[in-house]
């Protein structure tokens, strides 16, 4: 598949909002601009999701004639682009925190056996006491890998524009349903971690992937073939889709201003506005998104990602002991810049050689068993 610099973009985008996000909760006293941005960022991850299904559909649809065990090929594919660097990021935490206590674990006791297992088998993002109790950003990396369960099955159930549209609309409504009641009736003591984990868990995330497969119909409906020389504009197309999603936000809107209750519905217009995002800057190549920088900050992203936590910790604390040792007390602003500037060019630097060394050789040995499983079946006639 043909690289996309939108795409690559969007990721390094998407990446620099969460380190936004996660430097913001750490300054103390910050003016409200900055905790305006750091509550906004937090969609970033979000956006990775609705980019992972709209390059996971693009794929499938480019590799569905070419490979012959395209359904096996697509499992080892996503595995060995995700579990190397997952791994070993994995290893890292247990060596520098051991296995507890934690906030995440029932009472701050220490991890099990069962729990790490769980995190090795990614399936951790459906116990609330384990969801994130390992790597602070583990939680999505289960989700993403739990979505990828259910691709094919999307893949092969979902043949249009307005399919994708009413399932996302439908999606939306019965896991905002389930998530509002479950929030309900805990059934764990901590109320608190109850209502993050049923933040995090798949159901409540899935709209967003869903996001990702209407953006994936819509360039696809406006792209001109031979067959299909003259096609609707995207423009006009994206108003046209959306219009009963945004029609729907402004009906919950005003029921959430009436009732005083949160339905969430925030999320579905971030999803409508990155789809938004995404459709200009396949056809316009607006320089101050799609440049240099963020195109290689999204080819390291999924790296970037995994250890830009710790990055923002260890330059937090140098930050304040720096400043400690020359008694100067900066303003929140100034200690945000700083903190933003050496976690951002840390996370960089070290994110350029995990993908260099860790992610590619991964990538390769997943490609070359899918090369092996090709020339398998191809010998076989299977």
């Amino acid at each position: 598949m043909n690289k996309l610099p939108w795409i690559d973009a969007l990721r390094g985008i998407a990446i620099f909002s969460v380190v936004f996000c996660h430097i913001g909760h750490r300054i103390k006293d910050a003016p409200a601009v900055l905790q305006f941005l750091t509550i906004e960022t937090q969609n970033g991850v979000q956006l990775f999701y609705l980019i992972s299904a709209f390059t996971l559909f693009l794929s499938m649809s480019n590799r569905k004639k070419t490979e012959k065990a395209s359904l096996k090929n697509f499992f080892i594919r996503r595995f060995f682009r995700i579990a190397p660097m997952f791994y070993c990021v994995c290893a890292y935490y247990l060596l520098k925190v051991g296995i507890g206590p934690n906030y995440w674990v029932e009472d701050g006791g220490s991890l099990t056996i069962p729990n790490l297992v769980a995190h090795l088998t990614f399936i951790n993002g459906w116990h609330p006491y384990w969801i994130n109790s390992f790597i602070p950003v583990g939680w999505s990396i289960a989700i993403e890998m739990q979505f990828y369960l259910v691709v094919p099955f999307l893949f092969k159930k979902i043949k249009s524009l307005p399919q994708a549209v009413s399932l996302t609309l439908i999606c939306f409504v019965l896991t905002k349903s389930i998530v509002f009641l479950l929030r309900q009736y805990s059934p764990i003591p901590d109320i608190a971690l109850w209502k993050n984990f049923l933040f995090y868990w798949l159901p409540n995330q899935f709209p967003a992937f869903l996001m990702g497969i209407v953006l994936f119909f819509l360039i696809r409906n406006t792209t001109t073939t031979q067959d299909q020389p003259e096609v609707p504009s995207r423009t006009s197309q994206f108003y046209s889709s959306m219009k009963p999603l945004l029609l729907f936000c402004l009906f919950m809107l005003v029921c959430s201003w009436v009732t005083k209750i949160s339905f969430g519905v925030i999320e579905l217009i971030y999803g409508i506005a990155f789809v938004g995002v995404a459709l200009f800057l396949s056809q316009n190549s607006f320089f101050l998104l799609v440049n240099n920088f963020f195109c290689y900050l999204g080819q390291i992203s999924y790296s970037a990602y995994l250890i830009h936590f710790e990055i923002i910790r260890i330059v937090h604390k140098f930050v304040q002991n720096a400043l400690s040792a020359m008694q100067l007390d900066l303003s929140p602003t100034v200690d945000f810049i700083l903190v933003f500037a050496g976690a951002l060019a840390g996370t960089m630097a070290i994110s350029s050689l995990t993908f260099r060394f860790i992610e590619m050789p991964g990538i390769a040995l997943g490609r070359g068993l899918i090369a092996k499983e090709e020339f398998k079946v191809t010998k076989t006639g299977i």
